[in-house]
């Protein structure tokens, strides 16, 4: 997806904003907050969000503009969230360019934000986004500079990319937070520790959702998960098919000519001639079905394309392995029946015959 999740444990802390009095005060108990929970035991960063990826929270979204009386209708559609300085860094974000954000990023300062490459890419191809503008129609009507860019990530779907992304910096947003610890142990050890620091911080601060963000992850695949399994399910029945297949044509086969194998071995023929001459037959049958299946499979694999993870529906390695597979099964089906044929006692074929 673009980032890491396992090894990090996320939760969610309701720090009532009225409570604090001011923007200032609030992120002063974040700042503390984030601070005290990177330096507990065995965590190796932390940082907040406003959303986690594949939460169940409603996404963020708002058109941008590059250019000053830029037409609304032209604009494009960013799904945007919120982040501390930190979180990029925790989940693996990966920087092109610039710079993530620093405690500076704050509502005093100039407003910066961070943009994936598929955002700056559409707006300046070709050219460098660090130092441009845009606007957001979020209800201010301020103007943002650009100060990062970062690889995109796929925050609301695993396979595909879907819209620009532009990253905020929480501090100048005064509402709940999900906070993420890594570790690299197990994050569930850190679940205790980190509501012992929240209580000491803000006793009336709620916490909930309490979990590693793996799982998230997880929930996110369950779909294809099933449907995996489910096409390996299929896929099992249809090699079992396959194996079977050959092996009755190459046993109805080497039936068939009990008589001309008895004979040939009576004149002579070594037991290996006869072995590769049946095995030679079932190569056919074998690479006459790899021919048909690669056709096949190439016409509807398409249509499982949304089910993919990070490989294509024509993916040359998947179909070499599978062929490799399918042609494996094939000759040890034949080799049975074979086998049989070239230790066959002559006489007795022909006195049965």
């Amino acid at each position: 997806p673009g980032y890491r999740s396992k090894g990090i444990l996320s939760f969610r802390v309701h720090a009532a904003p009225e409570r604090y009095g001011s923007q200032i005060a609030l992120n002063q108990f974040h700042q503390r907050l984030q601070a005290e929970l990177g330096a507990l035991p065995g965590v190796t960063g932390a940082g907040s969000v406003s959303h986690l990826p594949f939460n169940t929270l409603a996404a963020w979204g708002s058109p941008y503009i590059s250019t000053p009386g830029q037409d609304p209708s032209t604009a494009v559609l960013a799904d945007y969230r919120a982040v501390s300085p930190g979180y990029l860094e925790v989940i693996g974000a990966r920087l092109l360019e610039g710079r993530f954000f620093a405690e500076a990023d704050d509502p005093d300062n100039q407003r910066v934000i961070i943009v994936d490459d598929l955002l700056a890419k559409r707006t300046w191809p070709g050219e460098s986004a660090l130092g441009k503008r845009i606007q957001l129609f979020d209800g201010t009507g301020a103007w943002w500079t650009i100060v990062g860019v970062v690889r995109h990530m796929r925050i609301r779907s695993l396979v595909e990319d879907l819209s620009d992304q532009v990253y905020l910096p929480i501090r100048q947003f005064a509402r709940s937070t999900t906070y993420v610890v890594h570790t690299g142990g197990d994050p569930a050890q850190l679940a205790g520790p980190a509501r012992d620091v929240i209580r000491r911080l803000d006793p009336q601060a709620p916490v909930d959702g309490v979990r590693p963000m793996e799982d998230y992850l997880i929930d996110a695949r369950s779909t294809q998960r099933f449907t995996m399994l489910l096409a390996a399910a299929f896929a099992g029945v249809a090699l079992a098919l396959a194996i079977v297949g050959v092996y009755g044509l190459v046993t109805y086969s080497v039936n068939t000519r009990r008589y001309e194998f008895g004979v040939r071995l009576a004149l002579g023929a070594r037991s290996g001639h006869i072995l590769r001459l049946v095995l030679r037959e079932g190569a056919t049958l074998v690479i006459a079905g790899l021919l048909l299946g690669i056709v096949g499979a190439a016409v509807v694999a398409r249509f499982l394309q949304a089910q993919l993870f990070g490989v294509t529906a024509l993916d040359i390695s998947t179909y070499m392995i599978a062929m490799a597979v399918i042609a494996m099964a094939g000759l040890l089906a034949s080799w049975f029946p074979a086998r049989k044929a070239s230790v066959s006692n002559p006489s007795e074929v022909m006195r049965a015959d």
